[in-house]
C-alpha cells in the first residue's frame, strides 16, 4: 500500500473541532489545543504527530523523529502508550522499544521509517543533545516554563523549516500562568522573536461528540461554578487548584483613572533573575486598597530599582502621600563584602531627596495570604455593583495575570506554590503590613531606623 493511497483522515476520524485545530496548525509553529476535560486533546496530539511524520515522508524526509512527552512515565503509559497500541494500525508501524529509539511507534520503511518517540519530562535536561522535527507535550500546564524553553532548543531538523510544537492541556497546574501568557493572552518578553508563531484553539466538552450525555451531565452538576466553567468550558480564568478562587477580573480589575486620592504606600518583592515587582497602592475613603501602578522587570540592580521607582513617582503630591515602602525583611541582610539591598535603595532615595522610608514587612506567608483572600472577597458596593477591598487598575498587567494563576502548594494546602510566578503576589502581600502599623509605636519605628515620620497613624485597619 502506497502512502498516497492512505486516507489519513479516515484513520484519525477527527471531530470537527480537531479538524479545525489541524487546519490552524498550518499557520503556527507553536500551537495549543486546550480547554475542557473530555475535549479529545490527547487523542488529537498523537494523531497529529503521526500525520506530521507522514507529511514529512511525502516531502522526501525519511527517518524523521517526533517526540510525544508527558510529565512522568505512569502518565505517559496511561494517557498515550496504551492508546497508541490500540489505535494506530499495525500495517503502518510498530510500537515497541529498541536501542536506537527507546520506546516509540516506528513507521515501517515503506512509509519513511519515521518514529514517534514516547518520553517523560522528569528531567528535561537529558534531551539536551537530541533533536526532534515535531514535539508534542500532553498537559503542558503540568510543567514550568523552563521545560518549554528547553524543548524549544531541540525543536530542529536538517533541511526542514516547518518544525512544529503542539500541546494539549486543561487549565490549571503549576504552568497555568506562563501557558496562558504565551498562548491565550499573547503577552511576551521583549526578547521573544516568534510572537506571531503562537496559536490557540479552545475546546469545550460539547466539542467532543464521543462524550456521553451522562458525562456532560456529570460536569454540569459540579456545584462550584468556577470549577464547572473550567472543567466543562475550558475557562482559563478559573481552574482546579487555583489559590485565589475569589478572583474575578470583572470585579478586581478596574480602569486606570490616574493617581487616586488617599493614603498611599509602596510594596516590593525584589529579584534579579526572577522579576522585581513593585506596586503603588492607595487606601481610599471606602477602605479599599487600589493598586494603581506597577514596575515588573528582571535583572535590575537595587540602585536601578530605586531610580525606576523615583522616575515613576512623578509628582510631589504623590511622593508626599506615600507613607512607606514595605519589603521582604531579607532585603536587610548583607552578604559577605556587600551592602544590603535595602541600604543601597535607601542611599539612592536619599540622593534624590525621595523621602519614602523602607519598612520590613511581615513575611508570614500564610497570614498574608489569608488577608489577601479577605481583601479579594467580592461584595455589593454603594452603586449596587460587585466590588472588593483589594483592586487593581488595568495597567497592572502582571498582577492581573499572575495573582489569579497562583496554585495551592500540594504539601501545604494553606500556602501557594512558590515555584509558580508569585512575585506580584508576594509584593502585594508585603503591602498588607501597612494596616498593622497601629500596633507599632512611633518610638519603636524610630529605634528600628524607619525614620521619625508618623507611620502609626497610617496603620488604621481597613
Amino acid at each position: 500500500m502506497k502512502i498516497e493511497e492512505i486516507s489519513f483522515y479516515e484513520m484519525a476520524n477527527f471531530t470537527p473541532k480537531q479538524l479545525e485545530a489541524d487546519k490552524l496548525l498550518d499557520k503556527y509553529k507553536y500551537f495549543l489545543y486546550g480547554g475542557a476535560k473530555g475535549g479529545g486533546k490527547s487523542r488529537w496530539e498523537r494523531w497529529e504527530l503521526l500525520k506530521l511524520l507522514l507529511k514529512a515522508f511525502n516531502l522526501g524526509f525519511t527517518n524523521v523523529k517526533a517526540g510525544l512527552f508527558c510529565e512522568d512515565y505512569p502518565t505517559l503509559l496511561d494517557r498515550q502508550v496504551n492508546k497508541i497500541e490500540a489505535e494506530f494500525p499495525r500495517w503502518l508501524g510498530r510500537l515497541g522499544g529498541d536501542k536506537i529509539n527507546g520506546l516509540a511507534f516506528k513507521l515501517h520503511p515503506e512509509y519513511g521509517g519515521g518514529a514517534l518517540l514516547l518520553r517523560n519530562l522528569d528531567d528535561p535536561s537529558k534531551y539536551d543533545s537530541a533533536e526532534f522535527a515535531f514535539i508534542g507535550v500532553d498537559e503542558l500546564t503540568k510543567n514550568k516554563e523552563q521545560v518549554f524553553t528547553q524543548l524549544r532548543t531541540i525543536l530542529r531538523w536538517p533541511g526542514m523549516d516547518w518544525v512544529k510544537f503542539i500541546a494539549g492541556t486543561n487549565p490549571g497546574g503549576v504552568g497555568h500562568s506562563w501557558v496562558k501568557k504565551h498562548f491565550i493572552d499573547k503577552t511576551y518578553s521583549p526578547n521573544e522573536t516568534e510572537k506571531d508563531q503562537f496559536g490557540f484553539l479552545q475546546v469545550k466538552v460539547g466539542d467532543n461528540p464521543y462524550n456521553s450525555p451522562a458525562y456532560i451531565q456529570q460536569l454540569n452538576s459540579i456545584a462550584d461554578e468556577r470549577l464547572r466553567k473550567a472543567y466543562r468550558d475550558g475557562n482559563w480564568d478559573t481552574f482546579e487548584g487555583q489559590y485565589f478562587g475569589e478572583w474575578d477580573s470583572a470585579v478586581h480589575v478596574i480602569p486606570y483613572f490616574g493617581m487616586p486620592f488617599g493614603r498611599k504606600y509602596l510594596c516590593m518583592d525584589y529579584g534579579w533573575t526572577a522579576p522585581t515587582a513593585v506596586y503603588w497602592a492607595c487606601i481610599n475613603g471606602d477602605k479599599q486598597r487600589i493598586h494603581y501602578k506597577e514596575l515588573y522587570k528582571t535583572k535590575m540592580t537595587p540602585a536601578t530599582v530605586a531610580k525606576e521607582i523615583i522616575a515613576m513617582t512623578n509628582c510631589k503630591e504623590e511622593m508626599r502621600d506615600i507613607e512607606g515602602m514595605f519589603c521582604d525583611p531579607s532585603m536587610w541582610t548583607s552578604k559577605a563584602g556587600e551592602d544590603s539591598v535595602a541600604n543601597i535603595i535607601k542611599e539612592e532615595f536619599a540622593k534624590a531627596n525621595f523621602s519614602v522610608k523602607l519598612i520590613p514587612a511581615n513575611n508570614d506567608r500564610i497570614a498574608g495570604a489569608l488577608k489577601m483572600r479577605e481583601g479579594l472577597k467580592p461584595y455589593i458596593g454603594h452603586n449596587g455593583k460587585m466590588t472588593a477591598n483589594m483592586l487593581f487598575t488595568d495597567n497592572c498587567i502582571e498582577a492581573k495575570r499572575t495573582i489569579p494563576n497562583l496554585v495551592f502548594l500540594k504539601r501545604n494546602p494553606e500556602d501557594w506554590d512558590t515555584t509558580g510566578e508569585d512575585h506580584s503576589g508576594d509584593a502585594v502581600k508585603y503591602g498588607l503590613t501597612f494596616d498593622s502599623r497601629s500596633k507599632v509605636t512611633a518610638k519603636e519605628l524610630q529605634e528600628a531606623n524607619y525614620g521619625s515620620r508618623d507611620l502609626v497613624s497610617a496603620g488604621a485597619n481597613w
